[in-house]
Formats: C-alpha cells, structure tokens, sequence
C-alpha cells in the first residue's frame, strides 16, 4: 500500500556540534582553545555570550573538565544510536530528503533500540511528520506531551510540548522535505515555525521514543549553575537525586543503562568538599 511505511530508511540525523573528543584531547595537553571551535553556529537565544568564561568556571570547580564531560555525554548517546535496529546515523549536513524518515537529534540525545519498529506499521500517505511525546531528564524530569493527546507510560509528570516539534521527537518524511528546504527543518523552534507556515499534517503517536538529557552542562544552564561553588553543588546533588529518583516504565527500559552512566559521570564531576 503506497505511504504504508513497511521497510523503511529511518535515519538518525545528528546536527553539527563541537568536536568534543578534540576539544578535550588539546584542552588536557594545555593548548590554548579557540572559543570558535565550540560557540554555537548561529544565534541561539539561549545559548550564554560568555561561553568560554563559564566554561573556565566549570574546570575551575569540577573534577571533570567540561570539554571531557561533553565528549563523555556524546559517547553515551552514540551507543543509542547504535543500538537502534535497522536505523542509519548520518550528519545532518548529509540529509537530502530521500529517506522514509528522518529524526533531528543533539549529540547528547538518546534514542528508543525500537524506533525503526514502531514506526514501520504507520501510515504516511499524506503526513509531514510523526510526532512522538518526548522524554526529558534533568532538574526536573517530565515527559513532553502534545497538548490534548495521550502519553503512554509518561517518565515522571507530563507537561505540554513548548513548540509544535520538540528536541528530537519529530520524524520527517519525505513530503516534508519536498514542501520545506531541509535548513529549514533541522533545528525544532524553526522546524515549528516552517510546519505552521505550510500547514504540515502531523500524525501523534502516544509512545515516546527518545529522550532528551539536559545535563548540568547544559550550555543553557550554566550560567545559574557555575555562580559559585556552592550553587554548582546544589544544582548537582538535585539533578543526581532527581535522577536516582526517577521510576522508569518497563516499556521505556532501554533508558536504564545511559541513565546509570549519566549518574557515574556526574558523580565523578562533584567536586570534593
């Protein structure tokens, strides 16, 4: 049946970010780094001006450097990529609009091992996107939920989306990409903004199949978090607590194991008293 997605080409879609692995390596040598290499590419308004300054607070006062902790934090969303069967994992830059479906993510998303499954008996014909509820961790953690649509074994209370698409609970299908640039598309505030320009057809699906990790270092949050050493240590013993708090739904198990590596990485950042 034509739109009946049976054998799909679902790619996982990373969108460009600093090259963490490197950034750590010259920053443990001592080199001195260029703020370029990991500014953000645009202007993104919560995005802090002052990165390189709050970023030297956080060495200052973590026993993890920051540089190390994000490549760390990258590693542990790869192998959710990895893991997703029959999925392909391709740069945003490489997207050209060919594929069945494609979902946008940060180099610090997680990702269902099922994902390919779930979306292999869902209709199509005439959909712009698959919208998923979204699972976010951190201080606090809830799940996304479309406002007036179910959500199905919620992690933590459920609140609605902020944008039409979230982080990366939007999967693109090729229609979309035939009526919007892909530019247009990768980031989800803009990707919002297109979809509601053009009228796209959305098709809501009450399971949540990714999670989005908004650790303490968060570029967005670091700069209420790095104040002082005080504040840094509050903040982390809240979002640790949060964590080991958290009760997972057997249908969301797979998070189990980033999570727990997510918890030893920032116990390893607490800075010793």
């Amino acid at each position: 049946m034509e739109g009946l997605v049976t054998a799909p080409r679902v790619v996982l879609a990373i969108r460009t970010s600093p090259d963490w692995a490197a950034l750590a390596r010259d920053s443990a040598a001592g080199l001195a780094i260029d703020p370029a290499r990991f500014a953000a590419p645009e202007d993104i308004v919560s995005f802090p001006g002052d990165i390189a300054a709050l970023i030297a607070k956080w060495d200052a006062i973590s026993r993890v450097p920051f540089f190390e902790c994000r490549r760390r934090l990258k590693e542990i969303a790869a192998a959710t990529w990895r893991r997703v069967e029959d999925g392909r994992v391709l740069a945003s830059a490489a997207v050209g609009g060919e594929d069945d479906l494609v979902f946008f993510c940060d180099d610090d998303d997680w990702v269902a091992p099922d994902l390919v499954a779930r979306t292999r008996a869902l209709e199509t014909a005439g959909v712009d996107a698959l919208v998923f509820p979204l699972i976010r961790l951190g201080v606090p953690s809830f799940t996304f939920g479309r406002e007036g649509g179910a959500v199905t074994h919620p992690v933590g209370p459920v609140r609605p989306f902020g944008f039409r698409y979230q982080t990366n609970n939007y999967g693109l299908t090729r229609r979309a990409f035939e009526r919007a640039g892909v530019a247009s598309l990768i980031e989800h505030v803009r990707a919002s903004q297109t979809a509601d320009r053009l009228g796209f057809v959305d098709e809501y699906v009450p399971l949540a199949v990714s999670a989005t990790n908004k650790t303490p270092c968060s570029a967005s949050l670091l700069t209420q978090i790095v104040a002082d050493r005080e504040a840094f240590m509050r903040f982390l013993a809240a979002y640790l607590e949060g964590l080991k708090r958290l009760v997972i739904p057997a249908a969301h198990g797979w998070l189990a194991g980033p999570l727990w590596e997510t918890i030893r990485l920032f116990e390893a950042v607490k800075p010793r008293r």
